[in-house]
């Protein structure tokens, strides 16, 4: 059972007049636990250079990948970096894969695994990458920002660009390997500086009735008291085949 950890860096936000510059790729292997691939996919430094074959071959080997994994872990992906991806491999020049692209990133939706989006349906609030680690104590994090991105990509850094984007991608590798030993906290509104939740909710990782049902166990953590909650989500079985 493998899963694809994926991230994107754009020119900007809007779909349709912005442009991918850099796919990043961890390809995870659950049984043995190792990585079995990680590569980053120069997008825009190959459409620049005019190179046709290397397009189609970069577009070919991405499909492989969302068609092939098991599950595709995202954060914020459902809105964001699936639809520039599917966006992306819809335009010339086609790969020769094409009848293989699904018309819309519905088709991956029941097999995308999206943290910043299951925050989003717990409890109506975004959460960061960066503080979705802190909050797990997991000791790594972003290695910049997205406007830092854009800007070398108009400068054509295409190394730091890489770099950054990859840096991601092991971030949310990081959090996909603690969700599936421990399960992720998530946070229930909004995160103070300094200021720690006082319960934890146990909600397994399934439908939303399941999720927000009444008599989910509670467990008191030994942390500063706060009028917050943190939510505790088992995500094992999501990942299983």
């Amino acid at each position: 059972m493998s899963v694809l950890v994926i991230d994107i860096e754009t020119t900007g936000l809007k779909l349709g007049s912005h442009s991918i510059t850099v796919i990043g790729t961890i390809l995870y292997d659950l049984t043995s636990k190792c990585v079995v691939r990680s590569h980053a996919y120069n997008v825009l430094q190959d459409e620049e250079s005019g190179d046709t074959d290397k397009i189609v071959d970069t577009k070919n080997a991405v499909i492989k990948l969302l068609l092939e994994c098991t599950r595709i872990v995202v954060f914020n992906g459902l809105r964001f970096d699936m639809p520039f991806i599917m966006l992306w491999l819809q335009q010339a020049p086609l790969p020769t894969t094409a009848e293989a692209v699904p018309r819309s990133y519905d088709h991956f939706s029941e097999k995308c695994v999206d943290f910043c989006a299951d925050c989003l349906e717990l409890n109506g609030n975004y959460v960061s990458m960066n503080n979705l680690c802190v909050l797990n104590k997991l000791d790594v994090c972003k290695s910049g920002d997205g406007a830092q991105a854009v800007l070398w990509a108009k400068q054509k850094k295409w190394k730091q660009l890489s770099e950054y984007c990859m840096q991601d991608v092991h971030v949310l590798l990081r959090l996909t390997q603690h969700a599936i030993a421990h399960g992720l906290l998530f946070p229930c509104g909004t995160m103070f500086a300094g200021v720690m939740p006082s319960k934890t909710r146990l909600l397994p990782y399934n439908e939303k009735c399941d999720a927000l049902r009444e008599d989910a166990p509670v467990a008191t953590a030994k942390v500063t008291p706060a009028d917050l909650d943190i939510f505790m989500v088992a995500c094992h079985d999501i990942f299983r085949a």
